[in-house]
């Protein structure tokens, strides 16, 4: 799930699971990247 703000695009959700996600009508469940985003640095930042 991403934004466009100021010609900048900003991860805000990445899909956790969904019923045929991405299609009209069909549910789709988004982890709250913000929530995860220490774990998320550590995981990526060099050693």
């Amino acid at each position: 799930l991403t934004c466009n703000k100021e010609s900048s695009h900003f991860i805000y959700g990445i899909v956790s699971w969904g019923d045929q996600c991405g299609l009209k009508n069909k549910p789709g469940v988004y982890a709250r990247v913000s929530h995860y985003l220490d774990w998320i640095k550590s995981k990526t930042q060099a050693a």
